[in-house]
């Protein structure tokens, strides 16, 4: 038996008030008998869909990758981004006030070669900790969409 597709779905006449159930036994040794239920009166929006086989390992692969998107850490690299700005700004602000600029003071130590020496350190660690950062968003979606089935190609 050959099974061939038409070229367009036409719904059932929605006035029926009931449709008979047909009377079939189903072999015991057949596994891949599959049963959809449906009112009688289909949502519109169902009744152009279709039915996509997907193998299990591909949704648990798929949810796998979603999953490593879930695990919320602390953004330690944000962190770094705003205590490399805040040194900054405090030496930028510590050149308008009246703190005088020879080696002699703590504070010159303090505002003008201790501070911004941290801020590039922190600035240095927030480039690397952005750049070397192992979940890479844009790359996991597209391993999912590529692991899932398109439906526009199904057909």
């Amino acid at each position: 038996m050959t099974w061939e597709a038409k070229s367009e779905f036409v719904p059932p006449n929605s006035q029926a008030i009931s449709v008979p159930i047909a009377d079939t036994i189903a072999p015991a040794n057949n596994h891949n008998i599959r049963h959809a239920a449906y009112p009688v009166k289909q949502p519109q929006e169902e009744a152009n869909e279709f039915l996509i086989e997907v193998r299990a390992t591909r949704i648990n692969s798929c949810r796998e990758k979603l999953l490593r998107l879930q695990i919320v850490k602390f953004p330690w690299a944000e962190l770094l981004l705003a205590l490399s700005t805040l040194v900054f700004g405090t030496s930028l602000g510590a050149l308008t006030s009246s703190i005088s600029y020879t080696g002699d003071s703590v504070l010159w130590f303090f505002y003008f070669l201790f501070l911004p020496i941290l801020g590039s350190v922190m600035i240095t660690a927030y480039f690397f900790l952005r750049v070397f950062n192992p979940v890479d968003v844009a790359k996991l979606a597209q391993d999912a969409l590529e692991d899932l089935p398109d439906p526009t190609k199904s057909i």
